[in-house]
């Protein structure tokens, strides 16, 4: 219910970042493919923020849109909200 907010799934909406835990520390190349996957997603995607609840896929996110270079703010849902009530 934020004004101008519009939700959009990245496809496949059900596909891991690749954090997962501790995997992204155990399996460190499975997890980067993984990850891969999903910037592509992102990109097609055509979005300005991805909203992000896990701490772990937070962090595996920003690293991943950092790395690539893209314009996609990373923030916790929670940023938005608190973003939309300041006056």
């Amino acid at each position: 219910r934020i004004p101008g907010l519009e939700l959009v799934d990245l496809d496949p909406p059900d596909r891991c970042c690749g954090a997962a835990g501790l995997y992204a520390a155990l399996q460190p190349r499975e997890s980067l493919a993984l990850l891969a996957a999903r910037l592509d997603a992102l990109e097609r995607a055509r979005v300005s923020v991805l909203a992000v609840a896990n701490p772990g896929c937070l962090l595996q996110w920003r690293s991943g849109v950092r790395s690539r270079g893209l314009e996609v703010r990373v923030v916790h849902p929670v940023e938005l909200l608190a973003e939309a009530l300041r006056p």
